[in-house]
């Protein structure tokens, strides 16, 4: 029964975070490569920067978790999921960082390590 306290969880235009998490992220092909695992807001102006993506890894060992740029997402009403355009090579040598171990976002050019690897790449 949905909680008469909060908003809708989606709209045409609009899903709540927490709706975000776990749906699927596909490549080009149609393979999936990977789930959301945590979204990155900018504090201040509230703009989606990052979806934290976990990859890689069987049954939990070997996986990690990489940010990859929001725009570079793009929604599939088929599939019920993101999809990227980004070789599965260049997602593993991507900025990553052990499920264990989240501290890397606490190094301020962390952000900028992820967005100059991205470069100009598109949706």
């Amino acid at each position: 029964m949905p909680d008469q306290n909060h908003p809708t969880k989606t709209t045409q235009h609009l899903i709540a975070a927490s709706t975000v998490t776990g749906t699927n992220v596909y490549d080009l092909s149609g393979e999936k490569i990977g789930q959301i695992y945590d979204l990155m807001l900018n504090r201040v102006s509230g703009i989606t920067e990052y979806a934290i993506m976990n990859f890689g890894g069987v049954f939990g060992i070997g996986e990690h978790y990489h940010p990859l740029p929001w725009h570079l997402l793009r929604y599939d009403e088929k599939r019920g999921g993101y999809v990227i355009n980004i070789d599965t090579k260049k997602l593993q040598d991507a900025p990553a960082y052990a499920v264990s171990d989240e501290t890397a976002w606490r190094d301020e050019s962390y952000p900028s390590r992820v967005t100059d690897y991205y470069g100009n790449q598109i949706a």
